[in-house]
């Protein structure tokens, strides 16, 4: 599932750099997430393009995101049927200086994946020392608000240990 997602994410970050130079709209509100009519709320969306960075509350540690890349228009799913809402990409540091990339996407009713994911990996993916906390939940639980998303109070898992981690907050400005 890890895998599908990153290949799900990274296509969805070459369709938003290939996509068109229109970066100067919001995406609409879509606090509604879980509606029938996924496709409103991607109307007015901007394409891909980097943005701010943000904060992310997990485990006790509050991260500075110095950068995110957002795609905040639909997309067709590239397996599974059904689409993908939108990709969000922030990345930083925590206090002992692991570099941390926090990944949020949405998948429509439609999907295989239907729901929202959020996926942190610290450290060097290529490592046997990264460690990757996520969570698989329903349709709404990451809120898009103009070109901010973000979350509270999620669980995650680290796949590896298998223990609950406690996602207090995150906000990416993209």
């Amino acid at each position: 599932m890890k895998l599908l997602t990153i290949l799900f994410t990274g296509l969805a970050l070459i369709a938003g750099a290939c996509g068109g130079d229109d970066d100067s709209t919001s995406p609409e509100s879509s606090s509604s997430a879980g509606t029938s009519d996924a496709g409103s709320e991607s109307s007015g969306s901007s394409s891909g393009g980097s943005g701010g960075g943000g904060t992310l509350i997990v485990d006790g540690e509050t991260i500075a995101l110095d950068s995110a890349r957002c795609f905040l228009e639909e997309q067709d799913a590239v397996a599974g049927g059904g689409k993908i809402v939108f990709v969000v990409q922030a990345y930083g540091s925590n206090a002992a200086g692991d570099p941390l990339v926090l990944d949020v996407s949405r998948y429509d009713e439609d999907s295989m994946f239907t729901g929202d994911e959020i996926i942190i990996d610290f450290g060097d993916p290529a490592s046997d020392d990264a460690v990757s906390w996520t969570a698989s939940t329903e349709l709404g639980t990451i809120a898009v608000d103009g070109s901010s998303v973000s979350a509270e109070a999620v669980t995650l898992v680290d796949t590896d240990a298998m223990v609950n981690i406690e996602l207090s907050s995150f906000e990416i400005n993209c």
